[in-house]
């Protein structure tokens, strides 16, 4: 139900030559691990993910990509109870906040394992996983959880939040810019400083007062949400089928930018 079914969605339409299943997963980690096992030829990953995964598993490299493509942005949101009195993500204290990653497996488990490489002290955190309406519930019940979530703007996850929870969580600021000079091994930029616009979710940034009364926009750090087609299936099938796929998937990015909110 995210902008990686939406994508495949809008992929399988444009391309009626292929047969195409959609496969459903916890998110970016074990997508990659899919590809790896054969079990899927092309997956949609955060680049924060695959970087990591690559640090792990350097020999992975030249197995994995036939064809790579940032298909759009998504951003780093931090989700706290709105009595916390957290208005960025270094107010963060290891010793008393727990910090919700969604599911294990998913693309935020990931984003986190990231965070940890850039910066040993987001390893001293408690962490939890579990579904993200069920982080929003615990966030919404306790000022000391806090819940990250990577992913596009306009969610139907934030959209949902931003009306069930407006008067108990907020979403507040991700100021890691020092993060935007990390590099990953194909010598590209893994996050770069962004911002989410004014009332994007009206009821969540900085809660109704502030909200109402002047600029809701709020610092951040964002990533590109990466299509992979394996190497294996470019092998198998040649540069034409491979040129076709090529072709679809940038004139399925204009869709998706359309939902995502960067067109």
């Amino acid at each position: 139900n995210g902008n990686y079914h939406r994508f495949g969605t809008i992929l399988e339409t444009g391309l009626p030559e292929f047969e195409i299943s959609l496969n459903t997963s916890n998110g970016s980690v074990e997508n990659l691990e899919d590809l790896i096992s054969n079990d899927a030829d092309a997956v949609i990953v955060q680049s924060d993910v695959l970087n990591a995964y690559l640090r792990k598993n350097p020999e992975a490299k030249e197995q994995l990509v036939g064809l790579q493509a940032s298909l759009y942005t998504e951003f780093v949101q931090l989700l706290v109870n709105e009595t916390s009195e957290i208005l960025k993500i270094t107010d963060l204290d290891p010793q008393t906040h727990v910090v919700y990653l969604g599911p294990r497996g998913s693309g935020t488990h990931g984003a986190w394992e990231g965070f940890v490489l850039q910066d040993e002290r987001y390893s001293q955190f408690e962490t939890r996983y579990a579904s993200y309406d069920e982080a929003l519930s615990q966030v919404a019940n306790n000022p000391d959880a806090v819940m990250l979530f990577v992913g596009g703007l306009n969610s139907d996850l934030l959209k949902k939040a931003n009306i069930n929870y407006a008067t108990q969580i907020n979403l507040v600021a991700v100021d890691e810019h020092h993060f935007s000079q990390a590099q990953d091994q194909f010598g590209n930029t893994i996050y770069s400083v962004a911002t989410i616009p004014h009332e994007t979710y009206a009821n969540l940034q900085d809660g109704w007062i502030f909200g109402y009364f002047g600029d809701s926009s709020l610092e951040t750090i964002k990533v590109e949400a990466v299509l992979i087609l394996s190497h294996r299936w470019v092998d198998s099938y040649g540069s034409r089928p491979m040129t076709l796929f090529e072709d679809a998937v940038w004139r399925s990015i204009d869709e998706i930018e359309k939902v995502v909110g960067e067109d």
